[in-house]
């Protein structure tokens, strides 16, 4: 619905360059990480993207952000499945080497699939993710503005941080709230 009609808010979604000049952006309301898991038996290390690129399989999630940036570094090992739920379920059956997903959303998806999350482990970070709320194209420019100007408000007041400090205590807080619009790619 978001790339396709107006008024239409999505809360979150990972900031990439593409994205940036497809919607307008306010944020970030949250920063998580994209990293590659392992299942907890696994003697797996990786320290570079070149050791990931050799792994014989890395399951992603259908056009989210970790597939588009694994293939954008010329990634060709990857198992690409339809729900995250079923990349979780490879991994601990072993039929994928890694999970490449966001940090974030990990814990859900696991409690999703019955998986314990002690059953797998982080073994590389790719990337910092930052999170923000997305409003499609065509959206009321008036309403994007409340939106950010009530959000704003919210951080500079504390509530934001005390929201964060309850639900995602071990990662970063963001520094400043802002309002990201796309760029006429005729304009300089």
């Amino acid at each position: 619905m978001i790339n396709s009609e107006p008024n239409v808010v999505l809360f979150t979604m990972t900031l990439t360059p593409q994205r940036q000049q497809e919607f307008t952006l306010i944020g970030p309301v949250a920063i998580g990480q994209t990293t590659f898991y392992a299942a907890r038996s696994s003697q797996l290390h990786i320290n570079t993207l070149e050791e990931a690129r050799r792994i014989r399989r890395i399951g992603v999630y259908r056009d989210a952000v970790e597939q588009q940036l694994l293939e954008k570094q010329n990634f060709n090992n990857l198992v690409i499945v339809s729900k995250p739920i079923y990349s979780a379920q490879q991994l601990v059956q072993g039929r994928i080497e890694l999970w490449c997903t966001a940090d974030l959303t990990i814990d859900g998806i696991l409690k999703k699939a019955n998986i314990p999350t002690n059953l797998v482990k982080p073994v590389f970070t790719l990337r910092e993710n930052l999170l923000y709320i997305a409003f499609s194209a065509g959206s009321h420019p008036a309403h994007i503005d409340s939106w950010h100007q009530q959000l704003q408000q919210l951080h500079q007041n504390g509530w934001m941080k005390n929201l964060h400090q309850k639900w995602l205590p071990l990662t970063q807080f963001p520094k400043a709230i802002e309002k990201l619009t796309p760029r006429d790619p005729s304009q300089p």
